[in-house]
């Protein structure tokens, strides 16, 4: 009668790792921000420059990096 009481409403639950490594804040060292999408902003550590290259090629923004 009480089965599933844990699951979230609706039975769905998305359990996948994220696909970027998490990162403290103060490793961040540029932002991708695309024109138009201010929910499409992004914020990218030194060893993931390379993927905000890609992103702002992709999203039409640019690769802006942040004051140390």
């Amino acid at each position: 009668m009480n089965e599933g009481a844990n699951e979230p409403a609706g039975g769905v639950v998305d359990r996948r790792r994220p696909k970027r490594q998490r990162h403290s804040l103060s490793e961040l060292v540029a932002i991708v921000r695309p024109p138009g999408n201010p929910h499409g902003v992004r914020a990218f550590a030194a060893d993931e420059l390379e993927e905000a290259a890609q992103y702002a090629a992709e999203s039409g923004g640019e690769v802006e990096h942040l004051a140390e």
